[in-house]
């Protein structure tokens, strides 16, 4: 290789690096600092702080959201009260898988999955953290919108539960949800009421006395997700005995009364039957945790398409009132 050839070799692959790092900084975004100007640590972030992310991210996703000219999602949230810690970081997840999806479509870059390991002292930091990855997408995808407007983060009180932050992420949720392009399906609610169905027949198993999971339901046609959304509610007081029975506490959930043969869409979208299912299977997960020397239960995917009639025969098994 001559001088001019290798002058021409270097200076590409110096631009190259340059490109790349720009390309590299652009998909991993710095964020700001908690506004309490708490240091990241285990003893010094609280729920007011996670509580603080969480409206930062609402704010841009706002923006986001206005610029792409899609309707803001005004329907109120489930009522939840007593939520620990777990259950807050399911939701979180859930949040940031969400938002990483957002990213994708806005930017065609998709971030890492983070895999759900949950330590075994959940504290405030954790979900920080997760909150905090969900927000650099939101962020990534605003930049690709050419918005470059800056959102101060607000301080929260100090009085903030994690009930507070557990319904502001379930609103951050539901916003996103109206941003897809493609919705959520019947086929990834169906996924998760598999994961629960399993879930449930490992936690019978262990009361000798319990009625044990009966045969797959009959198959019903024409199946809304209102329908399969009351199903699901149905599940959730069956979960607390479980819990009961086992001397552990579980969150209080109000979920509205529902016409189970309801059709009205704008009431029950196939999301909000998703975000259900994934409470369900976070504190059936937690159970399942409890018991000695059991295995882990892999993740199933639906092989063809699946209409709301199929998770509402496999959310009937759960339901079963035999339990």
């Amino acid at each position: 290789m001559n001088p001019l050839e290798a002058m021409i070799v270097l200076t590409f692959l110096i631009v190259a690096l340059v490109v790349w790092g720009i390309s590299f900084s652009s998909r991993d975004p710095t964020t700001p600092n908690p506004v309490s100007v708490q240091a990241l640590s285990i003893e010094t972030i609280i729920p007011a702080d996670v509580l603080a992310r969480v409206e930062l991210l609402r704010a841009e996703l706002e923006v986001i959201r206005f610029e792409m000219g899609q309707p803001k999602e005004q329907r109120p949230g489930i009522t939840v009260t007593d939520v620990a810690s777990r259950e807050v970081i399911f939701q979180t997840f859930t949040l940031f898988r969400k938002a990483n999806q957002l990213s994708f479509e806005l930017t065609g870059h998709m971030r890492p999955e983070l895999p759900i390991t949950l330590p075994q002292n959940i504290r405030p930091l954790h979900v920080w953290r997760i909150v905090d990855a969900a927000y650099k997408c939101i962020i990534l995808g605003k930049r690709s919108l050419g918005l470059t407007n800056h959102i101060e983060e607000t301080r929260q009180g100090e009085s903030v539960t994690s009930s507070d932050v557990f319904h502001a992420i379930g609103q951050a949720n539901r916003q996103i949800d109206m941003l897809f392009r493609p919705r959520l399906s019947a086929s990834d609610t169906f996924q998760q009421v598999v994961l629960a169905t399993q879930y449930t027949a490992r936690l019978l198993a262990q009361f000798p006395g319990a009625t044990q999971m009966p045969s797959t339901p009959t198959f019903e046609h024409g199946k809304q997700p209102i329908a399969v959304y009351h199903l699901l509610a149905q599940c959730y007081p069956r979960i607390q005995g479980i819990a009961e029975c086992s001397g552990l506490e579980t969150l209080s959930l109000e979920i509205p009364r529902l016409e189970a043969d309801g059709d009205d869409l704008t009431t029950i979208r196939p999301s909000d039957v998703y975000d259900l299912a994934i409470l369900l299977v976070s504190e059936l997960s937690y159970l399942h945790g409890q018991l000695k020397d059991t295995t882990s239960l892999t993740q199933s995917y639906a092989r063809s398409l699946k209409v709301p009639a199929h998770v509402y025969q496999g959310g009937r098994a759960s339901a079963s009132p035999a339990h």
